[in-house]
Protein backbone atom coordinates (compact mmCIF):
# COMPACT_ATOMS: atom_id res chain seq x y z
CA UNK A 1 0.00 0.00 0.00
CA UNK A 2 2.87 2.38 0.84
CA UNK A 3 4.31 2.03 -2.68
CA UNK A 4 0.96 3.01 -4.22
CA UNK A 5 0.80 6.11 -2.04
CA UNK A 6 4.38 7.05 -2.93
CA UNK A 7 3.69 6.55 -6.65
CA UNK A 8 0.52 8.64 -6.40
CA UNK A 9 2.47 11.50 -4.79
CA UNK A 10 5.14 11.17 -7.48
CA UNK A 11 2.50 11.30 -10.22
CA UNK A 12 0.95 14.33 -8.54
CA UNK A 13 4.34 16.09 -8.46
CA UNK A 14 4.98 15.33 -12.13
CA UNK A 15 1.53 16.62 -13.08
CA UNK A 16 2.12 19.83 -11.09
CA UNK A 17 5.41 20.45 -12.87
CA UNK A 18 3.92 19.64 -16.26
CA UNK A 19 0.92 21.86 -15.49
CA UNK A 20 3.17 24.79 -14.56
CA UNK A 21 5.20 24.28 -17.73
CA UNK A 22 2.03 24.40 -19.81
CA UNK A 23 0.90 27.62 -18.14
CA UNK A 24 3.75 29.44 -19.89
CA UNK A 25 1.89 29.61 -23.19
CA UNK A 26 -1.68 30.75 -23.95
CA UNK A 27 -2.04 27.81 -26.34
CA UNK A 28 -1.34 25.22 -23.63
CA UNK A 29 -2.58 27.10 -20.54
CA UNK A 30 -5.96 25.37 -20.45
CA UNK A 31 -4.33 21.94 -20.37
CA UNK A 32 -1.82 23.26 -17.82
CA UNK A 33 -4.70 24.20 -15.53
CA UNK A 34 -6.23 20.77 -16.05
CA UNK A 35 -2.96 18.97 -15.19
CA UNK A 36 -2.49 21.10 -12.07
CA UNK A 37 -6.10 20.49 -11.02
CA UNK A 38 -5.69 16.75 -11.51
CA UNK A 39 -2.42 16.82 -9.55
CA UNK A 40 -4.10 18.61 -6.65
CA UNK A 41 -7.03 16.19 -6.70
CA UNK A 42 -4.67 13.20 -6.54
CA UNK A 43 -2.63 14.79 -3.74
CA UNK A 44 -5.72 15.61 -1.67
CA UNK A 45 -7.36 12.20 -2.10
CA UNK A 46 -4.14 10.33 -1.31
CA UNK A 47 -3.46 12.49 1.74
CA UNK A 48 -6.98 12.02 3.08
CA UNK A 49 -6.80 8.26 2.59
CA UNK A 50 -3.18 7.90 3.75
CA UNK A 51 -3.54 9.91 6.95
CA UNK A 52 -6.75 8.05 7.81
CA UNK A 53 -8.68 11.22 8.58
CA UNK A 54 -11.50 10.18 10.90
CA UNK A 55 -13.42 13.43 11.19
CA UNK A 56 -14.10 15.25 7.94
CA UNK A 57 -16.13 18.02 9.63
CA UNK A 58 -13.59 20.80 9.10
CA UNK A 59 -12.81 19.64 5.57
CA UNK A 60 -16.48 19.65 4.58
CA UNK A 61 -17.04 23.01 6.31
CA UNK A 62 -14.05 24.47 4.45
CA UNK A 63 -15.32 23.13 1.13
CA UNK A 64 -18.81 24.51 1.71
CA UNK A 65 -17.61 27.94 2.87
CA UNK A 66 -14.94 28.18 0.15
CA UNK A 67 -17.40 27.12 -2.54
CA UNK A 68 -19.96 29.66 -1.35
CA UNK A 69 -17.38 32.44 -1.41
CA UNK A 70 -16.23 31.34 -4.87
CA UNK A 71 -19.77 31.25 -6.27
CA UNK A 72 -20.62 34.67 -4.82
CA UNK A 73 -17.37 36.15 -6.14
CA UNK A 74 -17.90 34.60 -9.58
CA UNK A 75 -21.40 36.06 -9.80
CA UNK A 76 -20.53 39.55 -8.50
CA UNK A 77 -17.09 40.25 -9.96
CA UNK A 78 -17.00 41.61 -13.51
CA UNK A 79 -14.61 40.04 -16.00
CA UNK A 80 -12.56 43.23 -16.07
CA UNK A 81 -11.91 42.83 -12.34
CA UNK A 82 -10.73 39.21 -12.57
CA UNK A 83 -7.04 40.10 -12.06
CA UNK A 84 -7.91 41.77 -8.74
CA UNK A 85 -9.95 38.76 -7.64
CA UNK A 86 -7.13 36.39 -8.59
CA UNK A 87 -4.69 38.56 -6.60
CA UNK A 88 -6.95 38.40 -3.54
CA UNK A 89 -7.51 34.64 -3.79
CA UNK A 90 -3.76 34.14 -4.24
CA UNK A 91 -3.17 36.28 -1.16
CA UNK A 92 -5.69 34.26 0.83
CA UNK A 93 -3.84 31.09 -0.13
CA UNK A 94 -0.59 32.61 1.08
CA UNK A 95 -2.20 33.76 4.31
CA UNK A 96 -3.66 30.29 4.85
CA UNK A 97 -0.21 28.79 4.35
CA UNK A 98 1.24 31.15 6.95
CA UNK A 99 -1.52 30.29 9.43
CA UNK A 100 -1.01 26.56 8.89
CA UNK A 101 2.70 27.07 9.60
CA UNK A 102 1.81 28.91 12.82
CA UNK A 103 -0.57 26.11 13.82
CA UNK A 104 2.17 23.54 13.26
CA UNK A 105 4.54 25.66 15.34
CA UNK A 106 2.13 25.81 18.27
CA UNK A 107 1.57 22.04 18.11
CA UNK A 108 5.27 21.14 17.94
CA UNK A 109 6.70 18.89 20.61
CA UNK A 110 9.48 19.97 22.96
CA UNK A 111 12.08 18.42 20.65
CA UNK A 112 10.78 18.92 17.09
CA UNK A 113 12.60 17.43 14.13
CA UNK A 114 14.81 19.76 12.10
CA UNK A 115 12.89 19.16 8.86
CA UNK A 116 9.64 20.23 10.56
CA UNK A 117 11.24 23.39 11.93
CA UNK A 118 12.68 24.33 8.53
CA UNK A 119 9.32 23.61 6.84
CA UNK A 120 7.55 25.88 9.32
CA UNK A 121 10.02 28.71 8.73
CA UNK A 122 9.89 28.44 4.94
CA UNK A 123 6.08 28.10 4.86
CA UNK A 124 5.63 31.08 7.13
CA UNK A 125 8.00 33.20 5.05
CA UNK A 126 6.53 32.26 1.66
CA UNK A 127 2.94 32.49 2.92
CA UNK A 128 3.44 35.94 4.45
CA UNK A 129 5.34 37.15 1.37
CA UNK A 130 2.59 35.85 -0.92
CA UNK A 131 -0.10 37.53 1.18
CA UNK A 132 1.59 40.93 1.28
CA UNK A 133 2.66 40.78 -2.37
CA UNK A 134 -0.87 39.89 -3.44
CA UNK A 135 -2.32 42.74 -1.39
CA UNK A 136 0.05 45.16 -3.12
CA UNK A 137 -0.88 43.68 -6.52
CA UNK A 138 -4.58 44.06 -5.70
CA UNK A 139 -4.05 47.65 -4.57
CA UNK A 140 -2.22 48.53 -7.77
CA UNK A 141 -4.71 46.75 -10.04
CA UNK A 142 -7.64 48.37 -8.26
CA UNK A 143 -6.02 51.81 -8.48
CA UNK A 144 -5.73 52.17 -4.70
CA UNK A 145 -1.92 52.35 -4.94
CA UNK A 146 0.28 54.03 -7.52
CA UNK A 147 1.41 51.59 -10.18
CA UNK A 148 4.93 53.05 -10.16
CA UNK A 149 7.33 51.38 -7.74
CA UNK A 150 7.75 53.04 -4.36
CA UNK A 151 11.42 53.89 -3.93
CA UNK A 152 13.02 56.04 -1.25
CA UNK A 153 16.49 56.84 0.08
CA UNK A 154 18.33 53.75 1.30
CA UNK A 155 15.53 51.55 -0.05
CA UNK A 156 17.83 48.64 -0.93
CA UNK A 157 19.69 49.03 2.37
CA UNK A 158 16.41 48.70 4.27
CA UNK A 159 15.48 45.63 2.20
CA UNK A 160 18.85 44.07 2.97
CA UNK A 161 18.48 44.90 6.66
CA UNK A 162 14.98 43.37 6.80
CA UNK A 163 16.10 40.23 4.99
CA UNK A 164 19.18 39.87 7.19
CA UNK A 165 17.02 40.27 10.30
CA UNK A 166 14.69 37.60 9.00
CA UNK A 167 17.56 35.18 8.33
CA UNK A 168 19.00 35.78 11.82
CA UNK A 169 15.60 35.19 13.43
CA UNK A 170 15.17 31.99 11.40
CA UNK A 171 18.57 30.72 12.52
CA UNK A 172 17.72 31.48 16.16
CA UNK A 173 14.38 29.71 15.75
CA UNK A 174 15.96 26.67 14.11
CA UNK A 175 18.65 26.41 16.80
CA UNK A 176 16.22 26.83 19.70
CA UNK A 177 12.58 26.53 18.53
CA UNK A 178 11.04 26.17 21.98
CA UNK A 179 12.46 29.42 23.32
CA UNK A 180 12.12 31.76 20.32
CA UNK A 181 9.04 33.74 21.31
Amino acid sequence: MKIIITLAYLLSSILFIYGLKNLSSPKTARMGNFYAMLAMLIAIVVTLLDKKIVDFTFIIAGLVIGSAIGVIAAKKVHMTAMPQMVAMFNGLGGGASAFVALAVYYRMTAEPQLNIIISVVISLFIGALTLTGSLVAYGKLQGLLKSAPVIFKMHQTLNLLLFTSFVIMCIIFIINPGNSA
